[in-house]
């Protein structure tokens, strides 16, 4: 059957459309606090072998990135500016202090994560002398750390604490997320804020 040139060349484009589209999936998910409070304007670099794609989530927390490559490795890098004092109160630095003392300890790992200020694995009166800094104003940034840390949702369950150990928390924490992506992925994260014990926060 003979065919004219030009419905070959659509048939053509068709057929390497729908390979390209069967060559890559989407990506997305949500990102909020622990609380589920939805977290808008949270940057979101993905990194897909020599490709790099930005994406900033919506009012509701959501992001979504179309057309990444398969048969790749993945990384997801969430982050967000913001001004360490954000949250941050004297009630912060009493909560810590009962802890350091084993008054009440944290009971929880996002605790853990939001109140080791300089991120040592530990809570100790490190944490406490750089978070009193910040409150007074003698300093505007924390030393090694962001404003917020993300962390996969599903790493959460991961992460073990004991005040009496040291660390005191173990578990992959990393705010980058690594996976290969022969599928289409859901990620869903959690935004804690550092420093803020009390949630008092505004995301």
């Amino acid at each position: 059957m003979y065919y004219p040139k030009n419905i070959l060349i659509l048939l053509f484009g068709m057929l390497l459309s729908l390979q390209l589209q069967a060559q890559n999936q989407m990506v997305s998910g949500n990102i909020s606090t622990i609380t589920d409070l939805p977290m808008a304007g949270v940057n979101i670099q993905l990194i897909a072998g020599e490709s790099t794609l930005t994406t900033t989530t919506d009012e509701v927390g959501n992001y979504t990135f179309e057309n990444v490559p398969t048969l790749t490795n993945i990384q997801l890098i969430p982050t967000k500016a913001d001004t360490p004092i954000n949250g941050v109160s004297s009630l912060d630095l009493v909560l810590m202090t009962r802890h350091i003392l084993g008054l009440v300890p944290f009971n929880m790992p996002d605790k853990y994560i939001a109140m080791d200020v300089n991120k040592s694995g530990s809570i100790t009166a490190f944490d406490l002398i750089q978070l009193r800094q910040l409150i007074l104003g003698l300093v505007t940034e924390f030393d090694n750390n962001d404003a917020w840390r993300f962390i996969e949702k599903g790493q959460l369950a991961n992460i073990t604490f004991n005040q009496t150990n040291s660390p005191e928390y173990l578990g992959n924490i990393s705010n980058t997320i690594s996976f290969d992506n022969n599928e289409a992925a859901i990620l869903n994260f959690i935004g804690i804020k550092i420093g803020d014990a009390s949630g008092n926060a505004t995301p």
